[in-house]
C-alpha cells in the first residue's frame, strides 16, 4: 500500500465501535450515571431548538457524571458493552502497516482533560507556534485544561549511552518526562 496520508483519524461512534443497542459512548455514560435516557433526550430537544449550546450540554452531562461519583475509572470500565465494528482491526492494522499514523477522535466524549501543547519551532510567530495557540484555544474551549510549553525548554544533547551511564539523563529530558507523564493528553506542532 502506497502511503497517502500522514494522519488518519477516526471517529469513535458507529465508525470503530459498536453498542448492542446502537448507543453512542456518551449516551452509555449518561444511562450509567443518571440511570434513564430521558435526559439525553430532553437536552438533545434543546439543543434542536437552540435554547441549550453543545458546550452548555456537554458541561452540564459531565457536571452530573461527577455529582454520581463518576470517576475516570468508573468511565472507561463502563465502555466493556463496546465492540470493534466488523473490519476496523484489519482496516487500522493495515494502515497503520503501510505507515499512516493512526488517531481516534469523538466528539461524543470530550473527557476533561489535561494537556499540554508543546511548539517545536523556535522562531518567534512561526506557522507552527500560532497552530499551537489555535489548537490550545479550542481544547480550552471545549473543557481542557492547557498548559502551554516549547520544546526549547527541554533541550538536551544528542543520545550517548556513555554519558548517560556517567551522568544520568539530562534534566530537560526528565523534564519533558515528567510533564507528559502529569497530563492526560498532549500535542506537539513542529516543522515537518
Amino acid at each position: 500500500m502506497s502511503r497517502r496520508f500522514d494522519l488518519v483519524a477516526f471517529d469513535v461512534d458507529g465508525t470503530l465501535i459498536h453498542h448492542p443497542k446502537d448507543k453512542t459512548i456518551w449516551e452509555v455514560l449518561n444511562l450509567r450515571f443518571t440511570g434513564s435516557d430521558d435526559q439525553n433526550a430532553e437536552r438533545w430537544e434543546q439543543y434542536r431548538r437552540g435554547t441549550l449550546s453543545y458546550a452548555d450540554w456537554v458541561a452540564l452531562d459531565i457536571e452530573g457524571w461527577r455529582a454520581a461519583g463518576a470517576t475516570r475509572e468508573t468511565l472507561l470500565s463502563d465502555l466493556d458493552g463496546l465492540t470493534l465494528v466488523d473490519g476496523a482491526r484489519e482496516t487500522l492494522s493495515e494502515l497503520k502497516a503501510g505507515g499512516a499514523r493512526l488517531a481516534v477522535i469523538s466528539g461524543s466524549f470530550p473527557f476533561r482533560t489535561q494537556m499540554e501543547i508543546y511548539r517545536a519551532a523556535l522562531r518567534k510567530n512561526s506557522l507552527n507556534e500560532q497552530l499551537a495557540e489555535l489548537a490550545a484555544q479550542a481544547a480550552a474551549d471545549n473543557g481542557a485544561t492547557v498548559q502551554r510549553a516549547s520544546m526549547s525548554e527541554f533541550d538536551c544533547p544528542s543520545y550517548d549511552g556513555d554519558v548517560e551511564r556517567e551522568e544520568g539523563i539530562p534534566k530537560g529530558a526528565q523534564e519533558f518526562s515528567r510533564r507528559l507523564t502529569e497530563n492526560d493528553a498532549f500535542m506537539i506542532s513542529s516543522p515537518s
